[in-house]
């Protein structure tokens, strides 16, 4: 569900009514991509240039992650911080169906998510005239000892300390997911089911960066 045409990674979601390559189980595919285990940097400036898939009922995003909160118990090593490892939502694209299209919505989340679960809404910024559907943005975030400054084609959107910054190495991840349960689409917080014609949609993503301090 990932390919590289003319230099550029498209990460596809598409229905396959006899399953993938005819596995026998119908539904919506699609994926991500990692740099678990390759590249988890300690603070940094981390921007993505591309364009967002189109339809409600599934949502895009480049975000970071530890270890730490992918893998965080409901208790003992939950501290009500998030300097033991964070998960930061750069961008994630969820209001295709929405009254503001051109939004996107940049998130944090500390401890986990069983019961001690946290987590805190940065900022929802419209992009005014860019259509994040049809071209290229930029999405980036600047981490550092105390906090996060988020951005949009180099303008700053918001930035935040929530639960203090993370400390440990993140990894990056490109992602697209569908809404509903047990491969089933269905209306959520993404607005689904996947909007009619849209069997096939493509997140188009033209770089990766990643700078770090000195």
């Amino acid at each position: 569900m990932a390919t590289v045409k003319d230099g550029q990674l498209h990460i596809r979601t598409e229905y396959y009514p006899e399953g993938y390559h005819g596995n026998g189980k119908p539904g919506w595919y699609t994926c991500g991509i990692d740099t678990n285990d390759l590249f988890e940097p300690t603070y940094g400036y981390f921007e993505a240039r591309c364009i967002l898939p189109k339809g409600s009922g599934m949502w895009s995003a480049f975000w970071m992650i530890s270890d730490s909160m992918a893998w965080k118990p409901d208790a003992g090593a939950v501290e009500g911080s998030g300097e033991d490892g964070a998960e930061i939502d750069i961008f994630e694209s969820v209001f295709y169906e929405s009254k503001t299209p051109r939004c996107v919505s940049t998130n944090i989340h500390i401890d986990g998510y069983g019961e001690f679960h946290k987590s805190t809404n940065v900022c929802e910024p419209f992009i005014l005239f860019n259509d994040p559907y049809e071209n290229f943005n930029t999405y980036g975030v600047e981490w550092n000892e105390d906090g996060y400054i988020f951005y949009i084609n180099g303008i700053e959107t918001g930035r935040s300390g929530f639960g203090g910054a993370s400390k440990v190495p993140e990894y990056l991840i490109l992602s697209v997911e569908v809404g509903g349960n047990n491969a089933e689409p269905a209306r959520d917080w993404t607005g689904g089911p996947l909007t009619p014609g849209c069997e096939v949609t493509d997140f188009i993503v033209d770089y990766v960066r990643a700078y770090r301090y000195k």
